[in-house]
This record gives structure tokens, C-alpha cells and sequence, in this order.
């Protein structure tokens, strides 16, 4: 092919140059065409499980509100609420809320929470059981998700939940539904968390307590725990993988118990077992005057080794022996679930109508626990003592006997209060020297102190000294003196007061209490001030506060 000269490549270059400033050569109109319509989104359907109607729901005390399938049942579940599809359905979703003691570490509790909830499936049937999530969310929340069973013969399932903590409360959100039905389920979990809202800091229970068969205390159940029976028709609590149980009895006395009561419970509890090659005691503590521990393993004859921690402690006239058993391997993965348990323990009494307290004087009427002081005049013995009645009391007698280490009586004397009128949810102190011709000082062990006798009486209960200051001294002998200045709130003119001295450790626990009705130095009127002493007798290395109470005597 032959090329062509430069200058007419050069001139037909430039024709269409021109050409195209020009709108280029001249040529029919193209027909306008009309754009095709956008099309109309269409709306995503909703799952089938959110195709249902939902209603409000608000907890107990208002600690949350959400939005839950209005045809589900709500009902009490461990550690909140759970809404079912059906009594007779696997599928439910539970919101929870519980508030933690304070002695209680929140955050060692929520691990353990997580912990015990993640591995409970796997001491089912370990052959189902995959862990699909556990780790913590943007929002800090702690995420589980598993499939496995939580029965051996029970159905395949699937599990999603998140707990977190605001404070001393632990809040969460839990979906189980059929492994099979999952997809279809899944949906419902996203759209109840958007709408829960949580209110921090309310103290009223949220969730299943555990009522003592003698209707004495309650404990909360933690999350994921339940109430089971034992062969002895006993009830006691057990966590879901079965390896955790606490259990607690009561026994009611016509005393305060002693401190040798709570131990003879102690070595009852154990019972054989402290006979056993396997068995090894690890710690016995005495709590205080009121409580005491001790903590073994010894071999459980079906579950292999176990760790157990027994508390013997007082509620007024009832003994109360409380059990917590692990495996030693999981002591301190349970041990935070331990502490909620003890710190949920709540003594309950009876409502008193009229009927009940007419037929029973004493009725209502707790005596706290017997303390003793041993001094070269004799033993003096004090005790709190609660009205627990509708009415005001008056004339309350007590009986104080004395016992040596082998609990043999050393002697007694019954005793009229000093105090002239205890008022209804009122307390008053029993204080009484026991002198050497009644017991011998040198053999006392303990002592107990029991009701005779208490009348109910219309007569009004005179208000109480107000406390303006005081302070303590310590004699050479090493006696604890407490000065103090009391204000006469009363209308009368006051000559005597029935003054009573009460010392406490550093954990608030009353250690000795000490009673005395004393002629006022001059006639005290009303809104006068008057200065006050009272020896207590004894060295009290764990001291930690004091107070004093100026009541009117009989």
C-alpha cells in the first residue's frame, strides 16, 4: 500500500478538525429516548419471629424494662427473669440482674459467672458440646455462645448470651433455642437487646430465691444454679454442671447458741467422714461469738475427692449449719459464687398478728449472743436482747446459766431488765454479774441466756438519752473507762438512767456490752446535758468503736 503525501495527510488531518468544531457533518436527528424508571426497593421481610407481637415488661423494682413476645410467659428464673415460648419449650430468652454484695468482688463474680456458664455443657456430654464464642465485645461485655446439651438425654442446643457489670450489679441478656431451629430463633436475641435497658443500683431481688424448707432465710440463687432434692427430702442448691452444691439447715433452740453449739454442729456435720485415711482438715476459724468455720476434703464415695467449707452461725434462737462442696481442683473457680451465697443469706421471721403473740408472751422476742468478762468480783454476762414485737414490753425476765468446757451447769440466776419499757422493734441489754458463790469464774466457759418471762404493757417507751460526745481511757489495771456527755430529750426531770456501754471490733461486731443503773449526779431537765462514766472490764485488742445508750430504768 502506498503511503500518502505529507502535505495531504497534513490537509485531511485538518478537514477534520474543522469538521468537528463545526458540529461535524450534517445528518438526521437521533430520536430522544426516554431513560428506563428506577426501580422500587423492596422491603427486606422481617424474620418470622419478629412477625409477632411484642409488649413492654418491666422488673421487680424497675431494675430493667425490654420488649418480649407478648404470648411468652414471664417467670422467676436464677439470677432474673425468663420469658418462655411454652411451659413445655426448649426456646427461651432470660434478661438478668443481680445485685452483688458489697463484701462481694463484682468482677471475680462475673468470671466465675462466665466460667461456670461456658464449661457447664461440657460436664454434660463433652461429645456435643463446641464452644462457638467466648470473648469480651466492644462495649465490654463478656459473649458466650455454645451448642451442646444441658441434660444427657436432652435435645442439641444453641446458645447466645452477654453479661456485664455496672458497679456492684451484673446485668446479661441469654437466648437457648434447638440447634435446629437456630437461624430461625437468632433474630429475636438482636432485637430484645436493642430494647433493654437496665437501672443500675436497685437493691429489691430480681430472680429466684431459695426459701428454706422452715421458712427461717433466703439466699439468691446465682445465674445458671437451681434448687434440687437429695435422698434425705433436704433441700439444698447445685449449680448446672452438678460439680458446685450449698446447702444450708436450721435448728431452732430455746437459747441463743453458744459458741460450743456451733462447734458440736460443726463436728456433727462432718460425721464420719473426719474417720476416713482421705479425710484432712485444712482450716477451723472462729468468726466471731456468732459464727464459726471449718474446711476439709474428704472422698465423696460417688464424685471422688471434695472440698467442703462448713459455717455454723446464730439467728437468734435458731442454729444455722451451711455447706459449700467442690471439687479441690475448682474451689477457686467457685469461690466468688461462694461469697454471694454467704452474702445472701437473709434470716427471715414469721409475721406476729395478735392471735400468736397473746398465745406466746416470748414469742418475737430474740436473744443475740451470750458474752462473758471474767473479774475478781465475779463473771459479768451481757446480751442484746431485740423486741421483736407489735407491742411495747415491759417486766422481760431472764434466766443466766453458766457452763464449763465439758458443758456441765455451774450454777444460775434469773434476772428482771433495767431498762423500764422496751419499745415494739426496740432493744434493750442484758447485764449481769454472776459472783463467785453462784459459778466458779475460773471454770466458765461459756453462757447462755434464756427468756422467763415478758409482759406486753401500753405503756409508752420514754425517748433515749441523746449522745453529745464521749471518749475512752485505759486504766493501769487495763480496764476500758468510757466518759461520755448524754443530752435529756424528755420532759421530765431525770435523776437516774439505766447507762449502757457497748464496744465493737473493726468489723462493726458487737464485743461486750455492759449495763448499769446509776443516780445522776443532780436533777437532769429537759435539754440539759449531763456528764456519764462506765468501766468495762477486760483488755479488747480488736477494738474498734464504742457507743452508749442512757435509758430510762424501772
Amino acid at each position: 500500500m502506498k503511503r500518502l503525501p505529507q502535505f495531504l495527510t497534513v490537509f485531511l488531518s485538518l478537514v477534520a478538525i474543522g469538521l468537528s468544531a463545526c458540529g461535524g457533518p450534517k445528518g438526521p436527528t437521533p430520536t430522544p429516548t426516554t431513560p428506563p424508571p428506577t426501580p422500587t426497593p423492596t422491603a427486606t421481610p422481617l424474620p418470622p419471629v419478629l412477625r409477632q407481637s411484642f409488649s413492654p415488661y418491666e422488673a421487680p423494682g424497675g431494675a430493667f424494662t425490654l420488649q418480649a413476645p407478648a404470648d411468652w410467659i414471664a417467670v422467676t428464673a436464677p439470677g432474673g427473669i425468663q420469658f418462655l415460648k411454652s411451659t413445655d419449650s426448649p426456646v427461651n430468652l432470660t434478661a438478668y440482674y443481680q445485685a452483688i454484695p458489697d463484701k462481694v468482688d463484682a468482677s471475680a463474680y462475673l468470671t466465675s459467672v462466665v466460667s461456670t456458664t461456658v464449661t457447664a455443657p461440657e460436664v454434660v456430654n463433652g461429645d456435643t458440646y463446641q464452644v462457638l464464642a467466648n470473648d469480651t465485645t466492644p462495649a465490654g461485655h463478656h459473649r458466650i455462645e455454645w451448642v451442646g446439651q444441658q441434660q444427657k438425654d436432652g435435645p442439641l442446643l444453641h446458645f447466645l448470651g452477654e453479661y456485664w457489670l455496672d458497679g456492684q450489679t451484673l446485668s446479661g441478656l441469654s437466648l437457648t433455642s434447638p440447634a435446629a431451629d437456630w437461624q430461625e430463633m437468632q433474630p429475636l436475641w438482636g432485637y430484645v437487646a436493642s430494647t433493654l435497658q437496665v437501672k443500675a443500683g436497685v437493691t429489691e431481688p430480681v430472680g429466684q430465691l431459695y426459701v428454706h424448707p422452715s421458712g427461717t432465710l433466703t439466699v439468691t440463687l446465682p445465674i445458671d444454679w437451681k434448687a434440687v432434692e437429695d435422698e434425705q427430702g433436704e433441700a439444698l442448691l447445685q449449680d448446672s454442671s452438678g460439680l458446685a452444691q450449698f446447702s444450708v439447715s436450721a435448728t431452732d433452740l430455746d437459747h441463743s447458741p453458744t459458741p460450743k453449739d456451733l462447734g458440736d454442729a460443726l463436728a456433727n456435720a462432718v460425721g464420719d467422714a473426719a474417720r476416713d485415711e482421705e479425710y484432712e482438715q485444712l482450716a477451723s476459724d472462729q468468726l466471731s461469738l456468732h459464727e464459726q468455720r471449718l474446711r476439709f476434703d474428704a472422698l465423696s464415695p460417688d464424685n471422688g475427692m471434695y472440698r467442703t467449707e462448713l459455717r455454723a452461725f446464730a439467728g437468734g434462737d435458731t442454729l444455722y449449719v451451711s455447706s459449700f462442696s467442690t471439687p479441690p481442683g475448682d474451689a477457686d473457680l467457685y469461690a466468688p459464687i461462694y461469697d454471694f451465697l454467704v452474702g445472701t443469706v437473709r434470716l427471715a421471721s414469721p409475721a406476729l398478728d395478735d392471735a400468736i403473740q397473746d398465745a406466746d408472751p416470748l414469742l418475737g422476742i430474740q436473744v443475740g449472743e451470750a458474752m462473758m468478762a471474767k473479774t475478781d468480783a465475779g463473771l459479768l454476762v451481757s446480751a442484746p436482747i431485740h423486741n421483736g414485737r407489735t407491742r411495747n414490753l415491759g417486766d422481760i425476765t431472764a434466766a443466766v446459766e453458766v457452763y464449763d468446757a465439758n458443758n456441765e451447769l455451774l450454777g444460775a440466776e434469773s434476772w428482771r431488765l433495767e431498762q423500764r419499757v422496751v419499745p415494739a422493734g426496740g432493744d434493750t441489754y442484758l447485764s449481769k454479774r454472776i459472783g463467785s458463790d453462784v459459778a466458779a469464774v475460773d471454770r466458765a466457759d461459756h453462757a447462755v441466756v434464756r427468756l422467763v418471762q415478758a409482759k406486753d404493757t401500753r405503756d409508752a417507751a420514754l425517748p433515749t438519752w441523746a449522745y453529745v460526745d464521749g471518749k475512752t481511757e485505759t486504766t493501769a489495771k487495763g480496764d476500758l473507762v468510757i466518759k461520755a456527755t448524754l443530752r435529756n430529750p424528755s420532759k421530765d426531770v431525770r435523776r437516774y438512767i439505766y447507762l449502757v456501754g457497748l464496744l465493737y471490733d473493726k468489723d462493726g461486731k458487737l464485743l461486750f456490752a455492759r449495763g448499769d443503773t446509776q443516780r445522776l449526779p443532780y436533777a437532769v431537765p429537759y435539754g440539759a446535758e449531763v456528764d456519764v462514766r462506765l468501766t468495762m472490764p477486760g483488755a479488747y485488742d480488736n477494738l474498734g468503736n464504742f457507743n452508749v445508750v442512757g435509758e430510762v430504768p424501772k
